[in-house]
């Protein structure tokens, strides 16, 4: 089986980006693949974004392949990131353990909260691409 990714543009001449072998196991098909950032500014849409967040993000999609009969093109996928940061005293360089912490969207909505963990770090994973605000301690963050 192959999984064929593209990368989508609004003309909708999509352009290709990786072929992925895979097999199905328990009737379902499962592949990771790495994204790399490449700038998508193209078209119209691309460059408003561009202007109103500092930077685009590619579009992708897939299609699946099976002896020789080709799927539709799937819905576009979302583009997700994370956040992993150790936190440290200043001056000893230790990691600060059980710090809770609070991260916010730059309009204020609440992401994620938290302590870190034994080694001071704060993970966050499956968040949208962009900016954030990371409050540490015991404040509210606002």
């Amino acid at each position: 089986m192959t999984v064929n990714k593209a990368n989508n543009t609004h003309d909708g001449n999509d352009d290709f980006v990786a072929e992925l072998s895979t097999a199905v196991q328990e009737e379902k098909i499962r592949r990771k693949w790495k994204v790399v950032y490449t700038e998508d500014n193209d078209d119209t849409d691309s460059r408003q974004e561009l202007e109103e967040k500092g930077y685009t993000l590619p579009e992708y999609a897939f299609t699946v392949d099976c002896d020789g009969i080709e799927s539709k093109e799937s819905g576009q996928l979302d583009v997700r990131g994370w956040i992993k940061k150790q936190i440290v005293y200043r001056y000893t360089n230790k990691p600060m353990i059980n710090l809770p912490y609070k991260l916010f969207t730059t309009n204020g909505k609440l992401v994620s909260e938290g302590k870190s963990d034994n080694s001071g770090y704060i993970s966050v994973e499956n968040i949208k691409i962009g900016r954030y605000k990371l409050c540490l301690g015991e404040n509210d963050g606002l």
